[in-house]
């Protein structure tokens, strides 16, 4: 994890902020999907719930793009997205600029 986290350039604070996040989400999405166990990682539905809570749109060409990025980082609909992917992919947005759009800006002020 330590190697990831410089690779990253995300500081311990930022990580287990991020564990939190990961976590909550995988206990939520058993009711919310109506699972019979927590998964083993955030399923694309999950992942694309967060995001639209964040206010980040995941619509049109948006949802193919954030598709294939989740392919490449080994999620699919078998193989759900572990906390190092789910590290890479607020690394990649953060990157992206997806959550520094400004729609997101505005759902964050109201």
């Amino acid at each position: 994890m330590n190697k990831l986290m410089v690779e990253l350039k995300f500081s311990v604070r930022e990580v287990e902020e991020f564990r939190i996040v990961y976590c909550d989400k995988k206990i939520a999405s058993v009711q919310e999907f109506d699972l019979e166990q927590e998964p083993n990682g955030l399923t694309r539905d999950t992942i694309r719930k967060l995001m639209s809570n964040l206010g980040v749109s995941v619509r049109g060409e948006r949802k193919a793009i954030l598709d294939e990025e989740l392919e490449n980082l080994g999620c699919n609909s078998e193989s759900p997205l572990d906390f190092a992917g789910f590290l890479r992919l607020m690394r990649w947005l953060m990157e992206s600029g997806w959550l520094n759009d400004k729609e997101v800006k505005e759902k964050q002020k109201s």
